[in-house]
């Protein structure tokens, strides 16, 4: 496992399918708003990507691996983070949650898988603008949001790229 946190923050940036969070606690809503909106993000991506805790981000926009503390590393659980981010997810959004320790420091990584048939559409409001019937999206720079009101339309938007 350190192989893998190793490759995600080898090079201390973020990338289109890689984001970095600093230390978090899952019980905090803000937290949890901002895992949805980023997740279905990045499951609307070419193969993925992954979110991971524990970065701290530098004047120059790097970022160091700085570890999170001990009580917000256990606050993050599998199920608990699933249902959340599929309670706003339509369809389904893969994803798995690890906990690794990396030099004596603690991470959390959510890897999220790619869409399987169709790009995944908010199916509620919700705080940190969380918007029923947007689909985000993550490209090179900031996180975009392409609303659409139907899932049909959004489908046939996706095709024809």
């Amino acid at each position: 496992m350190p192989d893998l946190v190793d490759s995600l923050i080898s090079n201390g940036r973020e990338e289109r399918n890689l984001e970095f969070k600093q230390t978090m606690n899952w019980f905090d809503p803000a937290t949890k708003s901002k895992v949805v909106k980023s997740s279905m993000a990045i499951t609307n991506l070419r193969d993925g990507g992954s979110i991971v805790f524990g970065m701290e981000r530098q004047p120059n926009d790097s970022y160091v691996a700085a570890g999170m503390k001990q009580d917000d590393y256990d606050s993050f659980k599998q199920d608990d983070v699933s249902v959340e981010v599929n309670n706003y997810a339509d369809p389904f959004v893969e994803l798995v949650v690890q906990k690794v320790s990396r030099d004596g420091k603690l991470f959390v990584i959510i890897q999220i898988r790619e869409f399987l048939d169709f790009p995944v559409i908010c199916k509620r409001d919700g705080a940190e603008r969380l918007r029923n019937g947007a689909i985000y999206v993550r490209p090179a720079g900031r996180l975009k949001l392409w609303s659409c009101r139907a899932k049909s339309i959004c489908a046939r938007f996706w095709i024809w790229r």
